[in-house]
């Protein structure tokens, strides 16, 4: 029930930005935003995700911006598999992206601590969880795309990278 009332409320939002024109507006916009830039086009998406995944389950998530943002990413030339992820993932983003960030707002409760403190500890904390959207459009490697040796060389310098500049971080190696 919980499921089907979910998908119910994003199909009203999404049937109304279809017959509004917006769904499609959006896309274009992003694209016209990006003026051929890639890079600028992906920090709009990223921004537009966080603030469509705010405060709404995974499924209602995926349901909205798979039919705003990832349209934009997928016209401009990204994989679609890619801009599917790289949209899902920054929208998940939002449960510890103050100022809803449901996640750290709850374990800011259990903690009996400060929650926008604990949001941007989140944040702080997640730093390579922002990264790995762009490494996915950037290194389709990564999602099992291309060769075996280019996979695993891709995979391996990824994990050791974010490895050594969380230890950077962290003050700890």
């Amino acid at each position: 029930v919980q499921i089907v009332m979910i998908g119910a409320m994003a199909g009203i939002i999404i049937g109304v930005l279809n017959i509004t024109g917006l769904g499609f507006a959006m896309t274009e916009a992003l694209v016209q935003l990006a003026a051929g830039n890639l890079f600028l086009l992906l920090l709009m998406a990223a921004f537009v995700s966080i603030i469509l995944g705010m405060g709404m389950p995974t499924l209602g998530v995926y349901l909205l911006i798979a039919t705003l943002v990832t349209p934009s990413l997928v016209e401009f030339g990204v994989k679609p598999i890619s801009a599917h992820l790289f949209a899902l993932y920054f929208g998940m983003l939002s449960m510890i992206t103050p100022p809803v960030a449901i996640a750290a707002f709850a374990a800011a409760t259990v903690a009996n601590s400060d929650p926008m403190k604990t949001g941007f500890s989140a944040v702080t904390f997640g730093w390579s969880a922002y990264l790995v959207p762009f490494l996915f459009v950037l290194a389709p490697e990564l999602l099992f795309e291309g060769e075996p040796l280019v996979i695993v060389t891709t995979t391996t310098t990824s994990v050791i990278g974010i490895w050594l500049v969380c230890a950077g971080f962290n003050a700890y190696l």
